[in-house]
Parts: C-alpha cells; structure tokens; sequence
C-alpha cells in the first residue's frame, strides 16, 4: 500500500522542492521511486530465502555424505557468494536520507543501481550457479554410490536441459529488465534538461 507523500518526511521533503525545468512532477515521481523500491526489497527478500535454504543444505550434505563434499562446498560458497553480491548491489541498500538528494536525483540513483545489477547479473549469479549446476552433474556421474545407468542418463541429461533453460530465460529477463530501466533514466534525462551523464550510449 502506498501511502502519502505527507506522511514520510523525505518524501514531504521532495514534495516542497522545485520542479526540475518545471517538469518533473515530483509526487508521481516519487510514487515510482516507492514502486521500485518495494520491487527491489521484494526480490531481494526471496533470493535471500533461496540462500538461507540452499546454504545450509550444502552444509548438511558436506557432513553426511563425504563423497559428495567438495561439490557440496561448492554449491555452499555460490550460495553464500549469490547471497552477498545482492546485498552489496541492490538498491535496496539507497536511502534518500543518507543521501541527502532531490527527488529526481534519488530516482536516477535508484534506476541506475538497478539497472547494473541486472546488467551484471549474468557475471556474479549466472557464471557460478551454472558452474554449481555442472559440479552437481560430474559428482552424481562419478560418484560410486550411483551406478551409471540409461535412467542415470536420462536423468542428468533431463536436470541439465532444464537448468540451462531456466538459466537462458532468467537472463532475458534480466536483459528485458535493464532495457525497462534505461528508458527510464532517458526519459528522466530528458525532463532533467538533458544531463548526458544519464542516457544510452552517454
């Protein structure tokens, strides 16, 4: 639920200053930096629960079955690594108070952390977690406790296709994400008087 610009002092803050160029409307600008804001904590709350789930039972599989503990420390350090590289990129970290930015300057901020998070995202969470996913493969294939048969096969070969599926529409959307947030800043470029800082190719 959003609430009124009234009641959050920074908020009331932007509300009393200035347009920038007479065109920035700043409640609705600042109803969007609310959006995105929301958006970010959102995600970040589920990836961290993912993390808080998968960390410790790779930890649980390093104790139990020691055939399996160096790709089960893998799969610990990528999830504690996904985990920890969100946390320092998100822009949930932002805070307008700290900051002491006009609104227009907070929101281009805003976008501009989303938008190289998802940029990068391919690097930090795709190149790792597809590194964990190939780990997983080689330790079941090899491990003596599996004995390799056409089901074994079947089922390596199904785990594979599917996680390099999810894996290549997860990063569409990222690239889907950051194409949205770039035209965001353009268009807050162009009402803040054409800072080129701010647009494509700048």
């Amino acid at each position: 639920m959003t609430h009124p610009i009234s009641e959050d002092p920074v908020r009331a803050t932007w509300s009393a200053q200035p347009d920038v160029g007479g065109q920035v409307d700043l409640v609705r600008a600042s109803g969007a930096v609310q959006q995105r804001e929301s958006a970010a904590r959102k995600r970040d709350r589920i990836m961290h629960a993912c993390a808080a789930i998968i960390a410790p039972s790779w930890a649980a599989i390093m104790w139990l079955v020691p055939d399996l503990r160096l790709v089960a420390a893998f799969g610990l350090v990528v999830a504690v690594w996904v985990a920890a590289q969100l946390y320092w990129r998100s822009a949930a970290r932002l805070t307008p108070l700290s900051t002491a930015r006009t609104c227009a300057d907070y929101q281009v901020a805003l976008l501009s952390r989303e938008r190289d998070l998802y940029l990068t995202m391919p690097f930090w969470y795709l190149v790792p977690v597809g590194l964990s996913q190939v780990a997983i493969v080689i330790a079941f294939w090899t491990s003596p406790r599996l004995p390799r048969t056409a089901v074994l096969l079947f089922g390596a070969a199904l785990f594979v296709g599917s996680t390099t599926a999810v894996l290549l529409v997860a990063r569409r959307r990222w690239q889907g994400q950051a194409a949205e947030l770039q035209r965001e800043l353009d268009t807050l470029n162009v009402l803040r008087n054409g800072d080129r800082l701010f647009t494509t190719g700048a």
